[in-house]
Parts: C-alpha cells; structure tokens; sequence
C-alpha cells in the first residue's frame, strides 16, 4: 500500500530536507496539503515548512516539499530565504482600515466602483509591489488588462523594490449588483476584490493584489 497520511507525509518531508542540508527545526508553521480530499486517495503530498514571526507564518522564509509515495519520489523542492526585515507593528488594524477607505474613496471619487460589502483585515508578512499604486493612477488600465482578451505585449506594469515586511493585508469585498452578468465576456473578476498591504510600521500602501 503507497498511500500516506498526512502525518507520515510530514515526517517524510522532513527526513527529505534534511537529506538535502536543510534543518527544519527552525521552521515552526507546518502545512500539510494533498491532492485529493481523503489520505486514502491522495498520491501526492504538498507540505510547506514556514519561519514564525510572533505567529506570523513567513512564506519568504520557507522549505516545500512535493513527493509521490507511490514510486518516493520528489515532485518538488523549493527554498525561499529572502530578507525581511521583522519591523515592528505600530499601525493599528483600525488605523489600516481607516487607511484603505480613504484610498477607496479617492478612487471612487475618479471612477465608477461597486459599493463595498466587507472588509477583512489580517496581519501578514508580504513583498512590497506596485500593483495598489498602478490601480490608483490608472485603473482604467488595470482593468482592461486583466481582462481576458487584452494583449500581453500592451501590458504596464509598476515597478518598486520587493522588501519583505510586515503589513496589515485589508480586503475589500465589494458587493456586486444581481443585475451585473458574471458569464458577459466583459465580465472581470478582479472587481470582486481587492487586497491592500498597508505597511505595519508606516501606515504606507506598499502593494496590493487582486484576489479569487
């Protein structure tokens, strides 16, 4: 019998790390993932070792591991150990938020938004990028870019130096007319959300992503 379980999985994973020079020991976040819903099924297993910062897991600073235990064989190995810079928390969740609103609203001052239904605010570890600066100056080209038939080759993209910090990651969860055709071709799906990194020390926007 070649299937696992997740328990063994991490064990193996392990046991491979360390074949390959890596101590996972400092890594104390765990993640353990499979391919399909049941161990009994599953044939390929995922599993991620993270750096804590204060219970916040660093993806920057992590192992994972792929394997087959039908054959033992590795399906993936990959190492991240860049710089982050472990700078303290001085904005408040609220602050952030408050932060976030204000940007939403000067966006909705220059274009046509959907009403926001929610927000979810969580404290991550994130690299800096331009994405949340290029919505606020050309949203209209954002849009039309992550649309399905618009040409790679005409693209723009905003540029910034991926620091690894800490950043309040503030969701804004728009809601979404009944009368709106999600099946139109013009449909964009980067409209439903959209995720601010408001950095934890500064209060400064340092990135964002558009989220499924």
């Amino acid at each position: 019998n070649y299937r696992t379980t997740k328990e063994e999985a991490k064990n193996t994973a392990k046991k491979i790390a360390e074949k390959y020079g890596y101590d996972t020991k400092e890594y104390s976040y765990i993640k353990v993932e499979s391919n399909l819903d049941s161990d009994k099924d599953s044939y390929i297993y995922n599993v991620t070792f993270y750096k804590e910062y204060n219970g916040i897991k660093n993806p920057y600073e992590s192992i994972d591991i792929s394997y087959i235990p039908q054959i033992n064989e590795i399906y993936g190995f990959t190492f991240y150990n860049k710089k982050f810079e472990n700078n303290p928390v001085e904005i408040t969740k609220e602050k952030a938020e408050k932060i976030v609103l204000n940007e939403e609203q000067k966006l909705s001052e220059k274009y046509e938004m959907y009403d926001i239904k929610k927000i979810e605010t969580e404290l991550k570890i994130v690299s800096m990028n331009g994405y949340a600066n290029f919505r606020a100056n050309e949203y209209e080209q954002l849009h039309k870019q992550t649309s399905g038939n618009y040409s790679y080759e005409k693209w723009v993209f905003y540029r910034t130096e991926p620091r690894i910090r800490k950043a309040w990651v503030v969701k804004i969860i728009y809601k979404i007319p009944n009368d709106v055709n999600k099946f139109d071709g013009d449909y964009n799906m980067n409209d439903e959300k959209f995720s601010y990194f408001i950095d934890a020390t500064t209060g400064e926007v340092i990135g964002g992503e558009s989220v499924s």
